[in-house]
C-alpha cells in the first residue's frame, strides 16, 4: 500500500482518534486510582497491575479500530464495508466530544489535587494518609481545672481511656501512658512529638458547670504545627463513657483511618454502668501510681456494682498479681478466677489475656505462658507491657533475637517507661547485649537518678562484664537508696564481693542476712552460698525456692549465678524440674 494512502486510511479509520481517546481515558482512570485505591488500603502492586493492563490494552484498540468498523448494521470488518455505507465521519464526531469532554474532567481532576497539595491542612493530612508509620499519636493527661483534687482519677481516666480505645487499632501506633503522662500543663507539644517519636498529640481541659462537665478536646499534628480537629463537649458523669466514644471516633474520621466492622464496634468498647466505671477508674489512677491495695478496693467495688463489667475483672486480676498483704497463693488464686471470669465475659479482651500470661508464668506454666501473651498481642499490638512480658518469656527460653525485637516494641511503643526499660535491660542483658542494657537503664535514670532498682541493674551489667569493683559500687548505691537492710540485694552484692576476691567482706553480708527480720528470697541467698563454696547450703535454698516459687529463680538458673553447681546432676535436675531447658 502506498504509504500516504495508509495514513489517510487512518485517519479515515478514526485510529489516530481511538488512539488518543484511549490515551486520555486512561490516564484519567490512573489519577483516579490514585485517589481510590489508597482508601480501600490497596497493595503497591495494584496501581503496577492497572498501568501494565492500560499499557497492553493501547496497541488492542488501535488494531481494532483499524480492523473494525461500526456500521448501522453493527461492527464489521473494514474490508466488508462499502464505503458509501461508511460512517467513519459521524464516528469521529462522536470521538472528539468524548476527548474533549473527558479532556475536561481530566484537567478539572488535576486542577482538585493541585490546589489540595497547596492546602497546609490537606497536605498534612496527606502526609498522614500516605505512610503508615507517621500514623502515631501521644494522648496526653487531660488537665483538671475543676479546681477539686479529688476530680483528677476522672481527667486522668478519660483522657487514659480514648488512648485504650485507639490502642486497640494496629494500623495507629499509640504511645503507652506511662511515658505520654510524663507530661502535664501544657508542656512544649514539639518537644513531647520529639521525644515519644509521634506525628499528632492530644490535648484536653476537663471544668465542671453545675453537675455537667466540659471536656475540651485538641487533636493537633505537630511536624506540621497545625491543629487539625478541636471540640468542646458536655457531659453528666453517666454520660462519660460515651464521651470517650465519641472523640475517639472523631479522631480516627480525622486521621483517615480505615476501620473494619469489627475495629468499629472495638472502639464503643464495653460500656458498665456508671458506678462500676467510675469505681474503675479509681482503681486506674491508685494502680498507676503502685498503691495497689486502694486499686483492689475500687476494682472490687467495681466488680461488686456490675459483676458483667470484663474489664473491671481483668484490671482487679492484674492488680492482685502485684499486691501485698493476702497470701500469695490465695492471691494467685483469686487473680486467675478474676481473669478467667473476664474471658468468660469477653474472650477476646487483651487485657484479661495479658494478666492470665502474668499469672501462668508466676506459676511457670511456659507453654501457657506464651500463649497467652501471643494472644494478648493478636488482640492489641499497642500494648507495651504485653510486649516487655512476652520479650521476657521468650528470653527464658533462650529465643534472644525474637526477645530483643520485643523489647524494642516495648520500648518504641513506651519511651519513658521504668519498667519497660527495666525489662528491656535484662533482656539485653541475657542476649550479651550489654551497651543497649546499659542505654535502657540510663532511660530510667534520666527521669528518677535516685531510683535504686537502676543502680542494681547497671551493677548485673557490670558484673556481667567482669567489672566487679564497678558492680559493687552501684550495688552499694541500690542499697544506699533503698534505706539499707535489704538482703536480697546484699545477697547479690555479696556474691560480687566473692569474685571481686573479697570473700571475709561476702561472709560478713552472709552472716547479716541470717540475722535479719526482713524476708529474703532463697534464690538470691543460694547465689551466695553457691559462690562461697557451701555447696549443701546452696541446694537446699534451691530447693525451698522451688517449692515457695519463688518468682527470681527461672532467672537466677538460667544465668550465671550459679556456675559453681552446674557440674552436679542435682542442678540440671532443678532447671527440669522448673521446665527450663537445663
Amino acid at each position: 500500500m502506498n504509504p500516504r494512502n495508509f495514513f489517510a486510511e487512518l485517519k479515515r479509520r478514526n485510529v489516530y482518534k481511538v488512539a488518543v481517546a484511549y490515551a486520555v481515558v486512561a490516564w484519567l482512570l490512573l489519577q483516579g486510582a490514585s485517589i481510590v485505591l489508597p482508601s480501600f488500603d490497596a497493595p503497591a502492586w495494584a496501581m503496577k497491575v492497572l498501568i501494565a493492563a492500560l499499557a497492553v490494552g493501547l496497541p488492542s484498540a488501535v488494531v481494532l479500530a483499524w480492523a473494525f468498523e461500526i456500521t448501522p448494521e453493527g461492527i464489521v470488518r473494514a474490508e466488508e464495508v462499502v464505503a458509501n455505507e461508511s460512517i467513519t465521519r459521524r464516528t469521529g464526531r462522536k470521538l472528539t466530544a468524548i476527548i474533549v469532554g473527558v479532556a475536561v474532567i481530566a484537567a478539572a481532576l488535576f486542577a482538585f489535587q493541585f490546589v489540595r497539595k497547596q492546602n497546609p491542612s490537606s497536605r498534612s493530612l496527606d502526609k498522614l494518609d500516605a505512610a503508615g508509620s507517621d500514623k502515631s499519636i501521644a494522648v496526653l493527661p487531660f488537665e483538671n481545672a475543676t479546681g477539686d483534687a479529688n476530680l483528677d482519677y476522672l481527667s486522668d481516666g478519660v483522657s487514659e481511656s480514648v488512648l485504650d480505645r485507639l490502642s486497640q487499632l494496629p494500623q495507629l501506633k499509640v504511645i503507652a501512658r506511662s511515658s505520654s503522662f510524663q507530661y502535664r500543663k501544657q508542656p512544649d507539644l514539639k518537644a513531647v512529638a520529639s521525644t515519644l517519636g509521634v506525628q499528632t498529640v492530644v490535648t484536653g481541659r476537663v471544668t465542671r458547670r453545675d453537675e455537667s462537665y466540659i471536656i475540651r478536646v485538641d487533636l493537633a499534628d505537630v511536624k506540621e504545627n497545625r491543629q487539625l480537629w478541636g471540640a468542646n463537649f458536655t457531659r453528666k458523669t453517666s454520660d462519660v463513657q460515651e464521651l470517650q466514644t465519641d472523640i475517639s471516633r472523631e479522631i480516627v474520621e480525622t486521621l483517615r483511618l480505615r476501620l473494619s466492622g469489627v475495629q468499629t464496634r472495638q472502639l464503643a468498647s464495653q460500656s458498665a454502668n456508671p458506678q462500676a466505671y467510675e469505681l474503675l477508674l479509681k482503681g486506674r489512677f491508685y494502680y498507676n501510681k503502685f498503691e495497689f491495695g486502694k486499686a483492689i478496693d475500687y476494682y472490687e467495688q467495681a466488680v461488686a456494682a456490675d459483676p458483667d463489667y470484663a474489664l473491671a475483672h481483668a484490671e482487679l486480676a492484674e492488680a492482685l498479681r502485684w499486691g501485698e498483704g493476702k497470701d500469695p497463693k490465695q492471691r494467685r488464686l483469686q487473680a486467675e478466677t478474676s481473669a478467667r471470669k473476664a474471658l468468660e465475659l469477653d474472650p477476646n479482651l487483651a487485657e484479661a489475656h495479658f494478666a492470665l500470661a502474668g499469672i501462668k508464668r508466676d506459676a511457670w506454666d511456659w507453654e501457657e505462658t506464651g500463649r497467652e501473651y501471643r494472644r494478648t498481642l493478636e488482640l492489641n499490638s499497642n500494648l507495651p507491657q504485653a510486649h516487655s512480658g512476652y520479650a521476657n518469656y521468650l528470653s527464658l527460653m533462650g529465643r534472644h533475637d525474637e526477645a530483643l525485637a520485643e523489647a524494642r516494641r516495648a520500648q518504641e511503643l513506651d519511651p519513658l517507661s521504668p519498667r519497660v526499660n527495666g525489662f528491656a535491660s535484662s533482656v539485653f542483658l541475657r542476649a550479651g547485649r550489654y551497651s543497649e542494657a546499659i542505654e535502657a537503664i540510663r532511660r530510667i535514670l534520666e527521669l528518677d537518678p535516685n531510683n535504686p532498682h537502676a543502680h542494681a541493674r547497671i551493677g548485673d551489667v557490670h558484673a556481667a562484664k567482669g567489672m566487679y569493683r564497678e558492680a559493687i559500687a552501684e550495688y552499694q548505691e541500690a542499697i544506699r537508696l533503698d534505706g539499707g537492710d535489704i538482703p536480697n540485694r546484699e545477697a547479690r552484692l555479696g556474691w560480687v564481693f566473692v569474685k571481686a576476691s573479697e570473700r571475709a567482706k561476702a561472709e560478713e553480708l552472709l552472716q547479716k542476712i541470717r540475722s535479719t527480720q526482713n524476708d529474703v528470697s532463697p534464690g538470691e541467698l543460694a547465689v551466695l552460698q553457691a559462690a562461697l563454696g557451701n555447696r549443701e547450703d546452696a541446694f537446699a535454698l534451691l530447693e525451698r525456692a522451688l517449692a515457695e516459687r519463688d518468682s527470681r529463680l527461672p532467672y537466677i538458673v538460667i544465668g550465671p549465678l550459679l556456675d559453681p553447681l552446674r557440674d552436679d546432676p542435682r542442678f540440671a535436675d532443678l532447671v527440669r524440674r522448673i521446665g527450663l531447658q537445663p
